[in-house]
C-alpha cells in the first residue's frame, strides 16, 4: 500500500491512489493487514473529526475503515484491523507512529458515526430493493435516457432494474444511424427528402468545413430521438450543459470543423465515462478552449497577451468550483492568473488546405510562459505546475474536483435535496472509480435516493426533455427538421447556450417560457391536421391510444385516461382523473336562454366518449381523436408533466 507522502511525490495522476482523497486515512505501506473485496453498494461514507481535522471514513455496515480501488475492484480495510496490525509492530517509523495515533483518535467517533442509521431514502445511495414497476422504470428512463416508449417501459419492468441498467449502460453500435446523421450534418437534409430539392447535395470530403451548423444540431437531435444509446446521449448532454457549455456560433466559417471535433469529444467521454480525459480534451479543444473561451489569445513567452477566461471556467465549472462545501474560497484571483500562464502556448492559424481557407489550432512553445506556476497557494493542495497537463493533475488531486462533480450529478439526476454528507459520499464513490462516470451513474441509477417518494417530480424538465420525451412516449411523427426550430423557440437550441454556464432549468421553467412552451406544443403537436397525420405517416391518436384498448374490452373513458396518462408518464390524482373524465364525456355549450338560466351563459351537455372504431371520420372516430387531443393537452399542462 502506498503512503500519503509517497502518493504526493508521484507526478502522474493515474498513479495517485484514490486513498489520497481520504486525506490522512490512507493505509501505510508495509502494514500487513487484511483487506476484503467489497461492492460499491455495500459502502457508505461518513465524515468525522479527529485531531482538529475532518476525515472521511468508509462504513461497511457498522464497521469503520478505508477503501481503495485497484483495477476497478474496491477493497475495504477496517480501522480496527489496521490499528491492531500497527500495534504489534516494533520500531515504528515516525510516519507509522503518527498513523497509529490518528487511528486511535478516529476509532470512537468513527464507530459512533457508522452505527448511526442510514440517511432518509431520498438521501440514501444504498441499493434500491423495492418493487421496480412502471413508475420506477419511468423515472429511470426519463432522467437517464430522455424518456421511453411504452414498449421500452414494459421491457424494463419485465427484465428488472439490474438488467435495465446493464442494457442502458452498454453501448450499441449504430452504423445506419451514423450514416443518417453524417448525411444531415452535411447540408441539414436527409438524402431523398422530397422537400429538399436542390438544397440536398454531397459535401466535399476534402474540405473539413463543408458542414452545416443547423445540420450539426439537427443530426444530434436525430440521435437523441432514434438512438438505442439514450443513456450515453443524456450523459453527453449533461457534459455540454453543466460542465463547460459551448456555443457553435463562436466558430467562424473557417473552423466549422471544430464544432464536429467538440461533439466527438463529448460523445467519446460519455461512452468511456473518463471524466479526467474529457477535461484533458477540453484543455486542447479548438472550439471550447481556444475560440469560445479565448485560449487562442492567451499567450506568454515572446508574445505576452494574457487571457484568464479559460482558466477561470476550467476551475469554476469544469472541476473544483469557486467555494467548498463550507462556502470557503477554493482558489484566489492570483491562482487564476497562475493557472492562465500554465495554459499559454496555443494559437489558431489561418491556412489554405486543399484550396480552402481553414483555421487550425496549434501549440507554439515560444508562446508558452516557461517556469513553475504556483496554484492553490497556502492550502494543503498547493502545487507548482508548468503546463496544462500538470495543472490538470494538480486540480484532480484537490478534493473539490470530485465534490463539485458530485454536486452537479446529484442535482441533475437525483433530486435538489443533497446535504454535504451526501455530496462527500458520492464524491468518494467518484474517487474510488478514478473519475470514471459509468460506474458512478450505475450507482445513482440503482440507489434508493432516485426512487424515493420525495425525489419524484423534484427536478424540472428541460425543453429538450419535454420535446424528446413526448415524441418517444407517443411515437408522434415529427418532421426531423422541425425539432431545432422548436427548441430555438424554447431557448434551448442544442450547441447554442447563451453562456458557458449552460441552460438554467429554473429560467426555462419560468412563466414567460411556459407560455411559449404551451403555444409551441399546441402548434407542433396538437393542431397538426388529423387527416395529414393519417395520410402522410399512417399515424392517428385513436390508433395509438385507443384501438387496442377497445379490442381488449377496456372501453370506458377512464380506461383511455389511464392509458394516456401512463404513456405520457404524468401521474394524476383521483380528483384530476374525475375532472378529465368529465371533460371526455361532456361538451360545453352556450345557453340559448341566458336570461332565464340564472345568468349562466354555458351548460354541460352529455356527450359520452365512445371507443367503437366502426365509425367514419364524420362520426365517432373523428370525434374521438379530437377529444384525445384535448386529453393530451390537459395532461401536458399539468405541473407533473413539467417535472421528472
Amino acid at each position: 500500500m502506498r503512503s500519503l507522502t509517497a502518493c504526493f511525490q508521484r507526478k502522474s495522476l493515474s498513479s495517485f491512489s484514490i486513498a489520497v482523497f481520504l486525506f490522512a486515512l490512507a493505509p501505510l505501506q508495509g502494514v500487513d493487514a487484511k483487506e476484503r473485496k467489497v461492492k460499491e453498494t455495500q459502502i457508505r461514507y461518513v465524515t468525522v473529526k479527529a485531531q482538529k481535522k475532518e476525515h472521511q471514513v468508509a462504513c461497511l455496515a457498522k464497521l469503520p475503515g478505508t477503501t481503495r480501488s485497484r483495477r476497478g475492484k474496491l477493497s475495504f480495510l477496517s480501522l480496527a484491523d489496521e490499528q491492531n496490525t500497527l500495534s504489534r509492530l516494533r520500531g515504528l517509523s515516525a510516519s507509522k507512529r503518527k498513523r497509529l495515533a490518528l487511528l486511535r483518535a478516529l476509532m470512537k467517533p468513527s464507530v459512533s458515526a457508522c452505527k448511526k442509521p442510514a440517511p432518509a431514502d431520498h438521501l440514501n445511495l444504498s441499493k434500491f430493493s423495492g418493487k421496480f414497476g412502471r413508475t420506477e422504470a419511468q423515472i429511470l428512463l426519463t432522467r437517464f435516457a430522455f424518456g421511453a416508449s411504452p414498449a421500452q417501459i414494459d421491457l424494463a419492468v419485465r427484465t428488472g432494474l439490474d438488467a435495465t441498467i446493464k442494457r442502458l449502460t452498454s453501448y450499441v453500435e449504430e452504423p445506419a444511424l451514423d450514416a443518417q446523421v453524417a448525411d444531415i450534418e452535411c447540408d441539414s437534409w436527409l438524402t431523398g427528402d422530397p422537400q429538399a430539392g436542390s438544397a440536398n447535395r454531397q459535401c466535399n470530403p476534402g474540405n473539413v468545413n463543408d458542414l452545416n451548423r443547423t445540420g450539426l444540431r439537427t443530426g444530434l437531435l436525430v440521435r437523441y430521438l432514434n438512438s438505442q444509446n439514450g443513456f450515453f446521449h443524456r450523459l453527453g448532454f449533461f457534459l455540454m450543459d453543466e460542465r463547460l457549455a459551448v456555443s457553435n456560433t463562436a466558430a467562424r466559417d473557417c473552423e466549422r470543423h471544430a464544432i464536429r471535433t467538440y461533439m466527438q469529444s463529448v460523445a467519446r467521454a460519455a461512452r468511456s465515462g473518463n471524466y479526467q480525459q474529457y477535461m484533458r480534451d477540453m484543455n486542447n479543444d479548438h472550439l471550447m478552449h481556444l475560440r469560445w473561451l479565448d485560449g487562442g489569445t492567451n499567450r506568454g513567452g515572446l508574445a505576452v497577451t494574457p487571457n484568464e477566461n479559460y482558466a477561470r471556467e476550467f476551475w469554476e465549472l469544469g472541476t473544483v468550483a469557486p467555494t467548498d462545501l463550507a462556502g470557503k474560497p477554493v482558489y484566489s484571483d492570483l491562482d487564476i492568473a497562475q493557472a492562465a500562464l500554465a495554459f499559454t502556448g496555443f494559437n489558431i492559424e489561418e491556412l489554405t488546405v486543399n484550396g480552402n481557407y481553414t483555421c487550425l489550432a496549434s501549440y507554439v512553445p515560444l508562446f508558452h510562459t516557461p517556469g513553475g506556476k504556483t496554484v492553490f497557494r497556502g492550502t494543503p493542495y498547493q502545487a507548482t505546475v508548468s503546463d496544462a497537463e500538470q495543472l490538470l493533475q494538480a486540480t484532480f488531486r484537490h478534493p473539490r474536483a470530485a465534490e463539485h462533480l458530485a454536486e452537479d450529478l446529484w442535482k441533475e439526476f437525483v433530486n435538489p435535496f443533497a446535504t454535504p454528507a451526501q455530496i462527500r459520499e458520492l464524491a468518494q464513490i467518484i474517487r474510488d472509480n478514478d473519475f470514471n462516470l459509468l460506474p458512478v451513474m450505475r450507482r445513482l441509477m440503482s440507489s434508493r435516493a432516485l426512487y424515493a417518494t420525495r425525489s419524484r417530480n423534484s427536478l424540472i424538465k428541460h425543453p429538450l426533455d419535454l420535446v424528446i420525451g413526448y415524441v418517444k412516449a407517443t411515437g408522434f411523427p415529427i418532421y426531423y427538421r422541425n425539432i431545432d426550430g422548436i427548441l430555438a423557440r424554447l431557448e434551448q437550441q442544442v450547441l447554442n447556450p447563451n453562456t458557458v454556464f449552460g441552460w438554467d432549468p429554473k429560467y426555462l421553467a419560468g412563466q414567460q417560457l411556459q407560455i411559449e412552451w404551451w403555444n409551441t406544443f399546441i402548434d407542433n403537436f396538437i393542431n397538426v391536421d388529423i387527416a395529414d397525420l393519417k395520410n402522410d405517416y399512417n399515424w392517428g391518436y385513436y390508433q395509438r391510444f385507443v384501438a387496442d384498448l377497445h379490442a381488449a374490452g377496456r372501453r370506458t373513458s377512464g380506461d383511455v385516461i389511464d392509458r394516456v396518462a401512463a404513456d405520457l408518464g404524468v401521474p394524476i390524482s383521483a380528483a384530476q382523473r374525475a375532472e378529465l373524465d368529465q371533460m371526455m364525456n361532456f361538451t360545453l355549450s352556450r345557453y340559448q336562454c341566458p336570461s332565464q338560466c340564472g345568468g349562466q351563459p354555458f351548460r354541460l351537455i352529455r356527450n359520452q366518449y365512445d371507443t367503437d372504431p366502426a365509425a367514419t371520420e364524420s362520426g365517432v372516430e373523428w370525434n374521438s381523436q379530437r377529444r384525445l387531443r384535448m386529453l393530451i393537452t390537459a395532461l401536458m399542462e399539468l405541473p407533473e408533466a413539467r417535472t421528472k
